[in-house]
């Protein structure tokens, strides 16, 4: 129990993000029993962290984000975040006071501004009953300008509960309309609880995933639009053997009719839906459920290089009164992954989907 717990102990330093090259030492004392020596060094106060994304949806992302993780050694982190590229952009900056008072109580406040681009789908002239194919016909655009105030405490060092408040302009235009329309304003309080405690955010071998969240207009801030938005995600990993993990994960999201054109949810793209495109399907209601089962080779191609088979299985309904079992639509795919240095390199193939009666058939997409 005391070895399990010096473990838990190092592993908790490591991701304090405060100290580098944690090490605990374990040595005999002269008098009897041991002595235990922890050392680390200090990571430092600013940091400057780069990223880059690259996939066939939205090409070439950047970011960079500056940060000062102990203000005038108050232990107040601020910092600004710069992302995006083409289709999509997101600038922020925001200030962060974590342990207030020796507690585990966090708050944070976000000012930002963003945009990120639609593309809306239609039947094409060559689409059948069988071959519902489909056609880039139009760009919409969600942008906003707004803060976040949030205020919450951690569940052991794997989860998170918060409260958070949001104010913002947005809107949900068509990229050609000119003029553009006016934003519109709207205010909404959410809750949220997370939990992770996965080995690792990429390819991992056990752990869960959990999100829950309900968020609700303020009708006297969002010029009398009401909604409820109710969110539920999770992810669940097991190795069955030493190099096969198995991960089922679910997705549930409902919200009323009267839900903004920015706030909808979305369907299809490689991590949402297989033989779909991002945003193919928009709509206040979705619930997708996945299995997929994962493969570490025992050889590397330059770095370790995974294999995996998902089945996905789930819909997106406009409004409460669409919702129809048979509208549920499936996707396969297959997915090779290589875990390199700089982030996780993934290539995939899919194909979607469904039954038809009357008479009876499948439709691929």
């Amino acid at each position: 129990a005391t070895r399990m717990a010096m473990a838990q102990t190092a592993k908790n330093l490591r991701a304090s993000d405060v100290l580098d090259a944690v090490d605990v030492t374990v040595l005999p004392a002269s008098a009897g029993g041991v002595v235990v020596r922890v050392g680390g060094e200090d990571r430092g106060n600013q940091v400057v962290r780069a990223g880059l994304r690259v996939d066939n949806e939205r090409n070439a992302q950047g970011s960079i984000q500056l940060a000062e993780l102990d203000l005038f050694n108050s232990g107040v982190t601020v910092g600004a975040t710069l992302n995006g590229g083409a289709r999509n952009a997101f600038l922020g900056t925001s200030i962060t006071a974590p342990r207030i008072l020796g507690s585990f109580w966090t708050a944070t406040a976000t000012a930002y501004t963003s945009f990120r681009n639609v593309y809306i789908y239609t039947p094409s002239p060559e689409a059948t009953r069988t071959r519902p194919l489909r056609l880039r016909e139009d760009a919409f655009s969600e942008d906003r300008w707004g803060l976040r105030v949030s205020a919450g405490r951690q569940v052991s060092r794997q989860g998170v509960m918060l409260a958070e408040f949001r104010y913002e302009d947005q809107r949900y235009r068509d990229r050609s309309q000119r003029p553009a329309p006016p934003y519109t304003a709207l205010g909404t309080l959410k809750g949220l609880v997370r939990w992770d405690d996965r080995d690792r955010d990429d390819f991992p071998t056990r752990g869960t995933a959990f999100d829950a969240s309900l968020e609700g207009s303020l009708i006297g801030l969002s010029r009398g639009i009401g909604f409820t938005k109710l969110m539920l995600s999770y992810q669940g990993t097991q190795s069955i053997t030493r190099n096969i993990a198995l991960t089922p994960a679910l997705l549930l999201g409902a919200a009323d009719r009267t839900l903004p054109g920015a706030e909808l949810f979305s369907l299809g793209g490689q991590d949402s839906f297989f033989g779909m495109r991002e945003d193919e399907e928009r709509g206040r209601q979705i619930v997708v459920g996945r299995l997929e089962a994962r493969w570490r080779l025992p050889f590397r191609l330059f770095f370790d290089t995974y294999v995996s088979a998902r089945y996905d299985l789930g819909a997106i309904w406009a409004n409460p009164e669409n919702i129809k079992v048979e509208k549920l639509q499936h996707g396969v795919g297959l997915t090779v992954g290589f875990d390199t240095p700089v982030g996780p390199a993934l290539f995939s193939v899919g194909r979607r989907f469904y039954f038809l009666t009357n008479p009876n058939s499948v439709a691929l997409g």
